[in-house]
């Protein structure tokens, strides 16, 4: 019947979306193996060299289990456990991550953060999956762009009782045609198609009791904001 037909296609474009997502880590273990074995074959002794592969294996391993957690989280939200987390910490744990991949395309990576702490009920490694991702999208967009001065920019600040997280880039923007679809599942404006990273952050920030949007600005690029509750007296 035809609530069957759109329960199946559903779970069709599901599976080819996961796909592409967990596709990019693996490709990335596959090319960066082949390159340790041809580099070993060779016969040179470059170790810091084997070193940086190895490194680049983990670092697409990290990424890889980072979205099967992110999709758990997104399909079973009640599990997810929330601990007072302070997030100006949080932020800088995965700049660490993200560090050798900005660098290794020559992008800035600012941070502008809230000069006290700040402190919210989350769940502290969905809330690293959502600024991967943002990062990630950000690179993405710098990518597509000429220029030599690229920058990321990351801030976080205190506003009406709530945690404010934005994420800066001076990319290629938001295509016109997506913006206002931008969160939908299996939209995306990468050459390769779907894709469902926005679709789980906003998942995730919902689960958190906030919320999560896009703009482009003025100049050039587009930044990505989300909101979180604070955390007082043991409660949101």
């Amino acid at each position: 019947d035809f609530l069957h037909q759109d329960r199946s296609l559903r779970l069709g474009q599901l599976t080819a979306s996961l796909s592409h997502e967990i596709n990019q880590p693996l490709t990335a273990i596959l090319s960066n193996a082949q390159a340790g074995i041809r580099f070993i074959d060779s016969g040179e002794g470059d170790l810091k060299l084997l070193k940086q592969i190895f490194q680049k294996i983990v670092e697409s391993d990290k990424r890889g289990a980072s979205i099967v957690r992110s999709i758990r989280g997104m399909m079973k939200p009640d599990v997810s456990e929330k601990r007072k987390v302070e997030l100006n910490n949080l932020i800088n744990e995965v700049i660490t991550v993200y560090q050798n991949e900005t660098s290794r395309k020559n992008i800035i990576l600012n941070t502008n953060l809230w000069n006290e702490s700040i402190f919210v009920l989350a769940d502290r490694i969905q809330i690293q999956q959502v600024l991967l991702n943002l990062i990630s999208n950000a690179v993405q967009s710098l990518n597509k762009v000429t220029h030599t001065n690229k920058v990321i920019s990351i801030s976080s600040s205190v506003v009406n009782n709530e945690a404010s997280v934005k994420v800066r880039d001076n990319g290629a923007g938001i295509d016109a045609s997506i913006m206002e679809k931008l969160f939908e599942p299996f939209i995306s404006s990468k050459n390769t198609g779907m894709g469902i990273g926005l679709t789980i952050s906003q998942s995730i920030i919902e689960d958190h009791q906030g919320k999560i949007w896009a703009e482009n600005l003025p100049e050039s690029g587009a930044e990505f904001s989300f909101t979180l509750k604070l955390f007082a007296n043991g409660k949101k």
